[in-house]
């Protein structure tokens, strides 16, 4: 996702070919997509190596396994996740739904 400025004074023909744009143009930074996606400022983003202690979970002689977490696989993150407002929403229409039903 990359933000861009219109620089001419045409009539805007809801086509983007149509016009003439900023070449300076900058990507979204992760805060900005995450905020985007409804996360709080507060809510933290980290990246960098973890390693994960999966051998209760998998019974495993494996004790830890080490993920890498890039800015690329960050964007995927934020981008598949569910905006938390959006589902509680939906929750709460479900909730209804369901007593409405009983």
């Amino acid at each position: 996702m990359t933000i861009y400025k219109r620089v001419d004074d045409d009539d805007y023909t809801y086509k983007p070919t149509n016009h003439e744009w900023e070449a300076t143009a900058r990507a979204l930074t992760i805060r900005e997509r995450a905020t985007l996606q409804g996360f709080p400022d507060s809510y933290k983003l980290d990246r960098g190596t973890f390693n994960v202690d999966v051998a209760n979970a998998v019974h495993s002689e494996c004790a830890t396994l080490s993920i890498k977490i890039t800015d690329a696989t960050m964007i995927k993150i934020i981008g598949n996740s569910v905006v938390p407002t959006i589902a509680s929403h939906i929750m709460s229409a479900v909730r209804m739904a369901r007593v409405a039903n009983a």
